[in-house]
């Protein structure tokens, strides 16, 4: 067993966005599975979810043993942070801190014309961000570093398609705009692999900065049919662009040897993101058999 890795699910698996829906499970029937699955942490999904204070939050995760792990915000990373932006920043990081979850996790804001560019960015200069943006980039993260340093957490940038840090060079440029910050990684397997980059260098080279993982395997058949224009990417994840762990076109092996290696000790969140489906038992049965495979491949 390697004690030093922990394992832990995520609402994404059930499909439960910002937009919540009436077919959302109950967040106690999810945290059952979760506890059922075998895991012992989960993340917080969209704020809101679990509940909007910290005690309404610590009521449904105590009866089950869990550990609330993190939350991730989408952010416009290349504007100056405002007070609307900061304040429920502090809200949020303040909770995070009275549930004892270590991370806010960041990435820029998802937008319509990068969601319809998924896996083709290259081709769309046009939608690039400039050097000046950068610039403010690093600005944006140190402002948003500060606030959660004041309530003892730490942010995670995470590369996210449909935002402006979705290909190996705008996680290269992300990684040269936080150096010498606080500012740390949460990699996320599946999102960056269909951005073009392999999460394995990444991993070996950038593991001191690394504090967080997503582990998120992709169906490479539909993959291709994202970036042939045969489908949007809701109509690929719909279709299954995010399959069970091991069924993809992840190097898994590569994975567990960079943690190992790396002396990787954290969180592996299972994530398969789906469109909800109301009254599916498909989200409950695979996030067993993903703990299975993370808890098989990690020995954790």
């Amino acid at each position: 067993m390697n004690g030093s890795i922990r394992l832990a699910s995520a609402p994404i698996n059930w499909g439960i966005t910002a937009d919540f829906d009436p077919g959302n499970p109950a967040p106690e029937a999810l945290l059952q599975s979760v506890v059922d699955a075998g895991y012992t942490g989960c993340e917080l999904g969209p704020f809101g979810y679990f509940g909007s204070s910290d005690t309404e939050i610590g009521d449904k995760f105590e009866p089950f043993g869990l550990v609330a792990v993190a939350i991730w915000v989408d952010i416009p990373l290349a504007e100056p942070l405002t007070a609307k932006m900061s304040e429920p920043l502090h809200t949020i990081c303040a909770r995070l801190q009275q549930l004892d979850a270590a991370f806010l996790i960041v990435s820029d804001l998802i937008s319509s014309d990068r969601l319809e560019i998924v896996s083709r960015v290259a081709a769309h200069p046009d939608l690039w961000w400039s050097d000046a943006s950068w610039g403010q980039v690093r600005e944006t993260l140190i402002a948003i570093g500060e606030i959660a340093n004041s309530h003892g957490r730490t942010v995670a940038v995470h590369p996210h398609v449909g935002g402006h840090i979705e290909t190996g060079d705008e996680i290269e440029h992300l990684l040269r705009a936080i150096e010498g910050s606080s500012i740390k990684l949460c990699l996320d397997t599946g999102h960056i692999r269909i951005g073009g980059a392999d999460a394995i260098p990444i991993l070996k080279r950038e593991m001191s900065r690394i504090v967080h993982l997503h582990a998120k395997d992709v169906d490479e058949t539909i993959l291709n049919r994202m970036q042939n224009g045969e489908l949007s990417y809701d109509d690929a994840v719909g279709a299954g662009l995010y399959c069970d762990l091991g069924a993809g076109m992840i190097d898994w092996t590569g994975f567990r040897e960079s943690l190992m290696n790396g002396g990787y000790a954290g969180w592996v969140v299972a994530e398969q993101d789906r469109i909800l489906a109301p009254n599916s038992r498909a989200p409950f049965d695979s996030n067993k058999r993903n703990f299975e495979f993370l808890r098989t491949l990690l020995k954790a």
